[in-house]
């Protein structure tokens, strides 16, 4: 019988691929070769090889240095997973990148496909939110959050979009009481300044009528005191010519 010796050789290959949205496919390619040799065969043929091969693939899918998992809906919804928290971080445009990687790496008609898309158009809107919001327009931004609550279907990103829609309308309606409150007191503010004009006029109105009043009255005493001179004065002379 024929002696038989085997030679293993193994072979690993990565083929890097770039898919839509982000997302890098590495598959891992390693192939092994088997080469069993009859050593001591027919010796009218000689010596024999027959060669066999066999190949196995391993996929990875990343997104940046994030390893997303080892098929495409299970890469999909690894980063649909990151979307979701960091909308919870208020990082909506961020989550948006994350939420478009999930959509466009799932495989077509996957249960979750209509999910991840809605999710990365209300991520837009949150983030156009997001940036009212930090501009000081609350109004403004809760209308946008209120729109991406109604486009989105995921409860937690129901949650996210309510409770931000809810702090603007809140910081919308403490702008306005301050606002309120500032018209008031500059209302207020203006009515004591008026006021304390009109006092400060009648006081100047009374000062000026009190004076006025003093410098007749000094007219008059001066009048009546040179009147009482001018007779005393006529009545002695009228007595001194009396006596002459």
């Amino acid at each position: 019988m024929p002696l038989l010796a085997r030679d293993w050789a193994a072979e690993t290959e990565t083929r890097t691929e770039s898919l839509p949205g982000g997302v890098i496919k590495k598959t891992y390619i390693r192939t092994t070769s088997t080469t069993p040799r009859v050593i001591f065969g027919i010796f009218t043929v000689g010596i024999t090889e027959v060669i066999g091969t066999h190949s196995v693939e391993i996929y990875e899918y990343y997104y940046g240095n994030t390893n997303l998992g080892a098929t495409k809906n299970a890469a999909a919804d690894t980063a649909n997973t990151k979307g979701v928290k960091l909308c919870e971080q208020k990082n909506f445009k961020e989550a948006g990148n994350w939420f478009n990687a999930a959509y466009l790496t799932c495989s077509h008609g996957y249960k979750d496909e209509k999910t991840f898309s809605d999710s990365v158009a209300a991520a837009k809107i949150a983030a156009e939110g997001q940036e009212l919001h930090d501009r000081s327009k609350f109004r403004e931004a809760a209308a946008k959050f209120q729109e991406a609550y109604n486009k989105s279907n995921v409860s937690e990103l129901y949650a996210i979009f309510s409770t931000c829609r809810n702090a603007a309308n809140a910081a919308a309606e403490r702008e306005a009481k301050a606002q309120r409150e500032a018209a008031e007191r500059a209302l207020r503010e203006a009515a004591e300044k008026a006021q304390r004009q009109v006092a400060e006029r009648a006081q100047r109105e009374a000062a000026e009528r009190a004076q006025r009043q003093a410098a007749e009255k000094a007219q008059r005493q001066v009048a009546e005191r040179a009147q009482r001179e001018a007779a005393e004065r006529a009545q002695r002379q009228a007595t001194e010519r009396a006596l002459r």
